[in-house]
């Protein structure tokens, strides 16, 4: 292809970086830390914020954010949360099981994708 270098940010599947050929350097960046600035910037309290996992699939990327928060002195402060659902077809979810304490909480839903916004109504 005569691509020398691809650069991208918070790529959904990782595995894609192994179709390029040897010589092309491919970079991942995590965008998680321009979000944490904003929070930090624009919350309020800190003492009701949990870091919500959307599916067991976003678990990676909720944890790595609620460690920048951590990494940004609000570490024991912020919990950590997972959604578990059940699909009878693509984009129907037909059940909701909130594995972590949300009740109360502000919510902050990590995902990568939002097509239909389902998991976020």
């Amino acid at each position: 292809m005569g691509v020398d270098r691809i650069v991208t940010i918070d790529i959904h599947a990782p595995a894609v970086t192994g179709v390029t050929s040897a010589k092309t350097v491919f970079e991942d960046f995590e965008a998680g830390f321009v979000g944490i600035d904003w929070f930090i910037n624009n919350l309020k309290s800190f003492d009701d914020v949990c870091v919500v996992a959307p599916d067991a699939g976003a678990i990676k990327r909720a944890k790595q954010f609620h460690q920048n928060f951590e990494a940004h002195g609000f570490k024991d402060k912020i919990e950590l949360a997972m959604m578990h659902k059940e699909r009878k077809v693509a984009n129907v979810v037909d059940s909701v099981t909130v594995i972590g304490n949300v009740e109360g909480k502000t919510c902050i839903i990590v995902d990568d994708m939002v097509d239909t916004a389902g998991t976020l109504c």
